[in-house]
């Protein structure tokens, strides 16, 4: 009984250090410096992530216009491409840059 209380515990702990991190993140990131951030951390590896501008603005709490006026000033910089219901890093050094420009 003993493990599964530890197990509960240690699982709670580990939710509630993430949910620390994501509160800490929106009060000292910006809009465009969470967009940044959040398409680097889910298009590591293959540099496409394959998100609609309405999920991308679900997740960064804001509203779809705001995602993609924050887009196209990406695509102007060529640090990211855009499709249909996906978004492609051209420029990963660039846009991480970007992501830690506060930090």
């Amino acid at each position: 009984m003993s493990g599964v209380k530890n197990l509960t515990v240690h699982a709670l702990s580990v939710l509630v250090f993430r949910l620390m991190e994501e509160l800490e993140e929106v009060h000292s990131l910006n809009l465009n410096e969470r967009l940044a951030k959040f398409i680097l951390m889910r298009t590591a590896g293959s540099g496409r992530l394959n998100m609609t501008q309405c999920e991308l603005a679900a997740h960064l709490g804001t509203t779809r216009e705001v995602v993609a006026k924050l887009l196209r000033k990406m695509v102007e910089e060529k640090l990211v491409r855009t499709m249909r219901g996906a978004i492609v890093v051209e420029q990963p050094v660039l846009l991480a840059r970007r992501a830690k420009h506060a930090t």
